[in-house]
Parts: structure tokens; C-alpha cells; sequence
């Protein structure tokens, strides 16, 4: 087996936060497609995946990634099953919805 093999979606090495996209998009196609993601700790959706257990973060380095390519190998059915719930709870259209609202309210 390839080294990466379960590592068929992106991985978000960003050195610091303003380096990467608020929420990548391929990072919730990932999820939504219970494909869990290798994410650097500055990254901004890093507390989600530490909060949800859907991923593995790392630092921006080599030696971080290494390791955690080797985590997510070793857990991946664990990070994989709480894929999806993250994208729901997190991130579907009535979530967003709930939240536009929320604010429009907030406005007025």
C-alpha cells in the first residue's frame, strides 16, 4: 500500500492562517464524502476538525505531515465515521440558512 494511500483528499498545509481560504471547499467536499482531511494547526477550520475528530492536524512541517499521514492510516476508520456528521451539523444548507437569518435579524 502507497504510503498516502488513505490520503485521497487534500491536506491543508498552510505555514500560517492568513496563508489559506477561511474554509477550503475541497476540505468539506472531503468530509461530505467521508474522506477525512490532514489539516495544519493555523489553518482556520482547524478547530473544527479537532472538535469533530475528523481529521488530523499538524504543524507545517515535514516531519509533523509525516507523522500525521501515519495517524490518519492508523485511525482512519475513527476519523472517517465522524465525516459527514461534521458536514451536517456543521455546514449544510439549513445550517447556513439558520445563521443568514440570525444575522439579517440581528440588523434590523
Amino acid at each position: 500500500m502507497p504510503f498516502t494511500a488513505p490520503c485521497t483528499r487534500p491536506s491543508f498545509p498552510a505555514p500560517r492562517r492568513t496563508a489559506s481560504k477561511p474554509c477550503p471547499h475541497s476540505g468539506l467536499e472531503s468530509l461530505a464524502h467521508g474522506r477525512p482531511v490532514l489539516v495544519s494547526r493555523p489553518t482556520s477550520i482547524a478547530h473544527i476538525v479537532k472538535q469533530t475528530d475528523c481529521g488530523v492536524l499538524f504543524e507545517p512541517t515535514e516531519e509533523s505531515l509525516e507523522s500525521a499521514i501515519l495517524e490518519l492510516r492508523r485511525r482512519y476508520d475513527d476519523y472517517q465515521r465522524n465525516c459527514h456528521s461534521t458536514v451536517e451539523r456543521r455546514f449544510s444548507p439549513d445550517v447556513f440558512l439558520m445563521r443568514y437569518q440570525r444575522l439579517y435579524e440581528s440588523m434590523l
